[in-house]
């Protein structure tokens, strides 16, 4: 038993799971200590797996798929400085594990002379600087080149949440660079004018890297950085010889490459003419003035340039001067983005943003270079746009600008990548949204500030920041005053605030109540995040993305949402109108009153009289209640029944409105579908508390799916984890069994009629005289009224939404025939599930067939399916179950698509469904299944599905198909089955899909042949069984003969093609004979390791090719001594060498031997042949 475990255990791993790497505990360490969650979950697309989980999978299958672990350690850099091998060790572990290979370094974004130089400890140790940088350096935020600066980046990184962790270098590789950040703060106004979409930045950044290198050892650290400050890209002297649309990237590798070498000014922060005059020119000894500058300058202190004044900054700036720093050399490395003014005076408008973001490090800089144009200083570069709109704003306005800005709004308005940076969005709003009066966010609406402040030629926002008055209303319709101050009114007593002011800069953070429809806290819980938008407060993320998605304001307005009738305005305009209606209440009634007027509304009951039309929406029936039908005296549902609420005083007021204002008061429940005593004996929780528990129930119960009195609750599983659909679903349920009507509720119609039924039969006289007379029999089964859920089948049941959408998938409902395949792709075995499904089609009664693909969804022949033959796949429904639930629904669809017979062909979710309801279902249809051969591990051990499935399966199989003799015989000497059991085992010779040719390729070809070199052709899957790495041997052996290859991987890793010769070509797998030269080939070579019969060797012996075949498997059936060329010993190099050069010495046998191997595949592997062993086969069906 241990023994068949473990071939078990095998096969599954054999068969299912990517190669897993045997690696040491001391490998597993540096792996972890390196592994970067983020960019492996990008690399692999699992994003959804936690870095645990990641970290799990990389080890299971990323690392034998030669995955990197970390974007700082780049395998085809590594790959190409080392020999070439033949084995298949991952990249990351040859590096690891040899200490030659860990000087060697894999990153074009570290400079190791740069790191040794500054970092004198690393160079004066043993381990090798790119080695410290992976392993230590980088969680150090040491600096791997000149231009990272890890520290900067750490400040001012645009990071998800998912990012947080991340370490700067790897963030800036893996996601920053591609959103436009710098590397540092010298090269922001660089990366600013790179266009990401027109160039690839990574290279660019990398050539960069490269190009800055060389400044480092000729000059230094700081002089090359002090380079870098000085450089403007539209300032900078040779831009002239650039294209005009050249990005900063490519200015600055001019500079770097050319400019510095010739002397070009970078900026006019560098003026050689005044550089030399102040230096004097008897002391300059260099040609050029600029790298004599970045060389001796700094320590002689020179300003080269008439921009800055150096009195002036250190006057106006005391701690720069207390610090006795140089003060120019200050100003471009900090001063200039920090934005301080030279000579400290206080600017008129231009104000400077504060420089914790790049936006604000960018805007300072460009507001140095507007002043000095606007100054004349720099005549050929104009003001940025965004200084005249911002000149005009008071500092004290800012920050309540900034607040006002959300950046997924404002992308969305301008059509931008979500992706951007919120610092560059908002950049893009100073530089054209503000001057364009586009909204900045959700919470300004330009049109009702411009009613505010009038003419003004300002843009609106600004004249608004800068009129505004504490009384004036809120410049959106997302925002009331009133119902904000009236929530919030004790904590607010006292204060002088502006309460829009307050709620955009303080309260959405807080998540407070803006409006009496929005209830933040419930929102938070209610409804799921996409990636990106977890950080947004929750009233913002509703307006930017809830609305459109359809969510609902509070928990109350659930059931109003989801119903959609033919309201054409849109969501944005019905949440406004909602709102306004709702605030003429609030003037008349308390807020708490409203809520509960909201509670106590059914859009599924109220028409308004009759007056609105059956598809309306739920919005047009709360607005129409609200404005019309609550003083018309119209009920809002039927949880308020005039009849149950008779009370003096009504005759002066409209009775919902009397009860709103005295009864609730009272605590009267105004309604028959509700009752107080049953409640509270049904729910302890509220008998304990002494909750009232209508309140309750409004509020909370109706929402939790609790009982409201004696009556019967259906219980269904609900598809989902999303609070907002478990709290509606449970609405619904509530309704109809109230009555609500059917084709309002949007409930399945088959669930809510259960619903009413339920109730029906519960409350029958019947059932209660069948309830006593089970009581008297049994006591002991109790209170039955006290039970909260009652089964109707199939609605309790979990899968059955899988259930549906796999009889949903299913083209027809009745099929003769369904035949199992776990995908259809290139090999053999998906070719003969599609040959069959057609031998069905024409050998038995001609009734539907279908092909279900139930282990992966991957269709990549359908060329192979014959018309008629239907197809399904259901693989991605199967694949979101646990296995065995899976396996159950796949024998509740047999069971109810009632076929004659079901063929399975390979799949393995088809063997388990046989091997564990096989008996269940032979008695109503034939079972039938395919085996092609064992697989092999490396080690050579048998594994696969005759080892799994074989003794579980042959006794319920009306036939077991193999494809060769040798299978057949095998499985008998193996397990010596009872003689009924072994006469089911029938061989079945797949057909070829081609009529054989007048005269065979072999002697074509030769006829053919002019002087051109031997050909040979080799064409299957680049996985292990096949042995292409054989192939690559023996034409390093045959240097004289040419190898044309065609193949791709599918279920390993693809080979290593480093190692193969010039004699050899490998091109992607072919879909079609047609397109492989088999006319004007000598021979085709067949390396597999093991092997059924493949259809490959069918069709090649159809067409009379001669053949070089390893001799395994079921091959020796059709490849022997008088058809081909066999080879015994399949792992030797020289076998096959010899056997070729006898193929290729003796071209009269070579035909010979082709002609009888196409006389003897005709006859056996034809169509005819096939099916009439079907018909044998399947007339015994009825016996």
């Amino acid at each position: 038993m241990g023994k068949f475990s473990w071939t078990k255990l095998q096969g599954i791993f054999g068969q299912f799971q990517h190669r897993r790497v045997d690696i040491s505990t001391d490998e597993e360490a540096f792996l972890r200590s390196i592994f970067c969650a983020q960019y492996y979950a990008r690399v692999s697309g699992k994003a959804t797996l936690s870095e645990d989980q990641l970290f799990a999978d990389f080890l299971k299958s990323g690392l034998g798929l030669d995955f990197s672990p970390t974007p700082l350690f780049d395998k085809e850099i590594f790959l190409r400085q080392i020999v070439a091998g033949t084995d298949n060790t991952p990249a990351i572990l040859k590096w690891y594990r040899s200490p030659h290979n860990r000087r060697l370094i894999a990153s074009q974004f570290f400079d190791a002379e740069y790191y040794n130089d500054v970092y004198r400890d690393v160079a004066t140790s043993e381990v090798s600087g790119y080695e410290h940088y992976l392993c230590y350096g980088e969680q150090e935020r040491r600096q791997p080149n000149a231009l990272f600066d890890p520290f900067w980046y750490d400040l001012i990184a645009d990071r998800s949440p998912a990012e947080s962790q991340m370490t700067p270098h790897a963030h800036f590789i893996t996601f920053g660079i591609e959103r436009g950040a710098a590397p540092c703060a010298s090269l922001l106004s660089v990366f600013a004018r790179t266009s990401t979409a027109r160039l690839k930045p990574m290279e660019t950044y990398g050539r960069v890297v490269r190009a800055t290198a060389p400044w480092f050892r000729k000059i230094g650290q700081n002089q090359t950085h002090l380079a870098l400050q000085l450089f403007h890209p539209e300032h900078y002297e040779a831009a002239g010889s650039l294209i005009s649309t050249a990005s900063g990237l490519e200015r600055l590798e001019h500079y770097l490459e050319l400019g510095l070498i010739a002397g070009y000014n970078p900026s006019p922060l560098f003026d050689s003419v005044l550089y030399q005059e102040r230096l004097g020119l008897e002391a300059t000894t260099s040609d050029n003035p600029l790298l004599h500058f970045l060389e001796n300058g700094p320590n002689n202190r020179i300003v080269p340039t008439n921009l800055f004044d150096p009195d002036d900054y250190l006057s106006a700036w005391p701690d720069i001067a207390a610090a006795n720093l140089w003060g120019f050399g200050h100003f471009v490395a900090h001063g200039i983005f920090e934005g301080r003014r030279i000579d400290g005076s206080e600017r008129v408008g231009h104000w400077a943003l504060p420089a914790d973001s790049a936006g604000g490090q960018l805007h300072n800089w460009e507001l140095f270079w507007a002043e000095a144009a606007s100054n004349g200083d720099t005549p050929n570069l104009a003001a940025p746009t965004e200084v005249s709109a911002l000149a005009r704003v008071e500092p004290q306005h800012l920050p309540l600008l900034k607040a006002l800005f959300c950046a997924p709004y404002y992308a969305q308005k301008m059509n931008l990548s979500p992706q951007t940076p919120e610092d560059r969005l908002f950049q893009d709003y100073l530089d054209r949204g503000l001057n364009l009066n586009v909204p900045p966010g959700p919470l300004f609406d330009p049109a009702m500030a411009k009613a505010l402040v009038g003419a003004s030629e300002e843009p609106v926002i600004i004249a608004w920041l800068n009129k505004r008055q504490p009384h004036w209303r809120a410049p959106t319709s997302f925002f009331d005053k009133k119902y904000y101050l009236s929530i919030y009114e004790r904590e607010f007593q006292g204060m002088a605030l502006d309460l829009f002011e307050h709620f955009v800069l303080h309260g959405v953070h807080e998540n407070r109540q803006p409006c009496a429809i929005f209830d933040p806290n419930w929102y938070l819980g209610a409804y799921p995040r996409e990636v990106g938008e977890e950080s947004l407060p929750a009233y913002l993320h509703y307006l930017v993305y809830g609305l459109q998605r359809g969510n609902a304001p509070c928990q109350l307005l659930l059931a109003t949402y989801a119903l959609n009738g033919s309201d054409k305005s849109s969501r944005l305009e019905q949440f406004v109108a909602i709102n306004q209606s709702v605030s003429r209440w609030l003037a008349k009634l308390d807020g708490h009153k409203v809520q509960v007027l909201l509670a106590m509304f059914s859009p599924y009951f109220y028409d308004g009289d009759g007056r609105l039309a059956k598809r309306s929406s739920g919005a047009e029936r709360l607005i129409d209640f609200l404005d019309r039908g609550l003083e018309a005296g119209i009920a809002p549902s039927p949880l308020f029944d005039p009849s149950c609420y008779e009370v003096s005083g009504l005759s002066s007021d409209v009775p919902f409105l009397h009860y709103l204002r005295h009864g609730w008061n009272k605590k009267i429940v105004p309604t028959k579908i509700y009752c107080e005593a049953s409640y509270q004996n049904a729910h302890w929780d509220i008998q304990q508390h002494k909750i009232w528990g209508f309140k309750h129930f409004l509020f909370h119960g109706i929402y939790e799916g609790r009982k409201v009195d004696e009556s019967a609750k259906l219980t269904i599983f609900v598809d989902t984890t999303i609070q907002s659909d478990l709290q509606l679903s449970n609405v619904r349920l509530f309704w109809a069994a109230n009555g609500a009507p059917l084709a309002l509720l949007g409930l399945p119609s088959r669930i809510a009629n259960r619903q009413i039924r339920l109730n029906e039969i519960l409350k029958s006289k019947s059932y209660a005289k069948s309830v006593r007379r089970a009581l008297e029999l049994d006591p002991s089964i109790g209170d039955i009224k006290k039970g909260q859920g009652y089964h109707a089948p199939p609605s309790h049941e979990p899968a059955y939404p899988a259930i549906q959408k796999l009889y949903d998938r299913v083209p027809n409902k009745k099929y003769e025939t369904i035949v199992l395949v776990p995908w259809l792709r290139t090999g053999g075995a998906d070719l003969v599930a599609c040959q069959i499904s057609s031998a069905c089609k024409r050998a038995a009664s001609g009734g539907n067939v279908l092909l279900l693909l139930v282990d992966q969804p991957n269709l990549e022949r359908p060329d192979w399916i014959s018309e008629g033959v239907d197809v399904a796949h259901v693989s991605d429904i199967l694949q979101s179950l646990p296995a065995q639930t899976a396996e159950r629904l796949l024998f509740v669809l047999f069971k109810s698509l009632a076929p004659k017979r079901i063929i399975n062909v390979n799949s393995f979710r088809g063997w388990k469904t046989l091997e564990r309801f096989g008996k269940r279902l032979r008695p109503h249809m034939d079972l039938y299944a395919y085996m092609f051969c064992w697989d092999q591990t490396k080690d050579g051990f048998r594994v696969g599905y005759p080892s799994l499935f074989f003794a579980s399966t042959a006794p319920v199989l009306s036939a077991l198909f193999t494809d060769t003799e040798y299978l057949r015989n095998e499985l008998m000497r193996i397990y010596s089955p009872p003689k009924a059991i072994a006469d089911r085992v029938r061989p079945l010779y797949t057909p070829s899909r081609t009529l054989a040719p007048k005269k065979s390729f072999a002697a074509m070809s030769f006829e053919q042949r002019s002087a051109r070199r031997p050909r040979i052709i080799w064409a299957g899957r680049l996985d292990m069984q096949k042995r292409f790495d054989m192939v690559q041997l023996v034409a390093q052996k045959m240097p004289d003969v040419d190898f044309l290859c065609w193949g791709d991987a599918v279920l390993d890793t693809p080979p290593d093609q480093s190692s193969s010769p010039r004699n050899l070509i490998l091109r992607p797998g072919f879909k079609s004979y047609e397109e492989l030269p088999l006319q004007d080939a000598d021979l085709w070579l067949f390396t597999s390791a093991w092997e059924g019969m493949p259809t490959i060797l069918i069709e090649i012996a159809v067409r009379g090719m001669s053949v070089v075949a390893s001799a395994v498997g079921g091959v020796p059936e059709l490849i022997d001594e008088s058809t081909g060329y066999p080879v015994t010993d399949a792992e030797s190099v020289d076998a096959y060498v010899s056997a070729i050069r006898t193929a290729l010495a003796d071209p009269t046998e070579r035909i010979a031997r082709a002609n009888r191997l196409m006389d003897k595949a005709a006859q056996r592997f034809s169509e005819m042949q096939y099916d009439s062993a079907l018909r044998t086969i399947f007339s015994k069906e009825d016996q």
